[in-house]
């Protein structure tokens, strides 16, 4: 039985969003509070405190549905700038990110499709300008195993897809030789957010 990874192969996109997972466990026991205080806030003072310029950004809902738009609506008033987007089903909410100037990469699984509308016309212009970049393709799939990785505080999650595609390639995973079975699997990034917006 193999002991080592041995890597076969790495994805070309950008990695966004991945910390050390420990240090990341560090950060939050330094700098989240523990006490049951009451966390609600306006919207204007959430995004105030919260979303700072170049922060990444993974966003609620899906397509049109259950998007929290009132939270998109004051990012882009405050002027946010320099936003990277975890865009696992972005659409609307992107669209007009990326309007309003905030949006300068994106990590696409689903993102630029308007369901009944066809192409964003703001991520469209944006990507082929080069104003915002592509950093990375993934699945959805992907994506949830991004965010489970993170949430479970390791530092990837193996899995046995997405090698032998185009999202591969141009995903942030990498393929190495499985040390149990000698086999490939694929490696998923854990994904750390700085803001999530819910609806």
């Amino acid at each position: 039985m193999p002991k080592k990874m041995d890597v076969l192969a790495e994805g070309t996109g950008e990695l966004v969003g991945w910390h050390d997972p420990d240090e990341n466990r560090a950060w939050i026991r330094e700098h989240k509070p523990r006490g049951l205080t009451d966390k609600r806030m306006q919207v204007r003072e959430a995004v105030e405190r919260f979303v700072q310029d170049g922060d990444y950004l993974a966003i609620g809902g899906f397509g049109h549905i259950r998007t929290p738009m009132a939270l998109i609506y004051e990012i882009i008033r405050q002027r946010r700038k320099n936003l990277v987007i975890a865009g696992k089903t972005a659409v609307h909410d992107i669209d007009l990110l990326i309007g309003g100037g905030c949006v300068s990469k994106v990590e696409v699984a689903y993102a630029f499709g308007h369901e009944l509308r066809g192409l964003s016309a703001c991520g469209r212009r944006a990507v082929e300008s080069g104003q915002v970049q592509v950093a990375a393709e993934l699945s959805n799939a992907t994506y949830q195993w991004r965010f489970l990785a993170g949430m479970m505080g390791i530092p990837f999650i193996p899995v046995r897809n997405l090698a032998g595609t185009d999202t591969f390639v141009h995903s942030s995973a990498i393929q190495v030789t499985d040390p149990y079975s000698g086999k490939p699997v694929v490696l998923i990034p854990a994904a750390y957010p700085d803001v999530t917006l819910m609806h």
